[in-house]
C-alpha cells in the first residue's frame, strides 16, 4: 500500500470508531488502536505502528473535546 492509500484508510478507520461509539470515548479509543496496529503493522513494524497509532488517539481526544470532529 502507499502511504495515500494508508492515510485514506486510517481516516476510515477514525470515522468509523467514532461514528460506533460515539458515546463512549474510551471505546472510541480501542477501536481505532485495534484497527490501526495490524494495518500498520505490515507496513512499518511495531513501534511506528504503535506510535502513529497513539498520535491518531491523540488527535481524535483533542477534535472531540473541541467537537470539531
Amino acid at each position: 500500500q502507499t502511504f495515500e492509500d494508508l492515510s485514506l484508510s486510517i481516516d476510515r478507520i477514525v470515522t468509523d470508531a467514532i461514528a460506533e461509539n460515539s458515546l463512549n470515548p474510551h471505546n472510541i479509543e480501542a477501536a481505532i488502536r485495534k484497527a490501526l496496529l495490524p494495518l500498520l503493522f505490515g507496513e512499518i513494524g511495531l513501534d511506528h505502528a504503535k506510535t502513529i497509532a497513539g498520535r491518531v488517539v491523540e488527535i481524535v481526544r483533542v477534535g472531540l473535546s473541541r467537537g470539531t470532529l
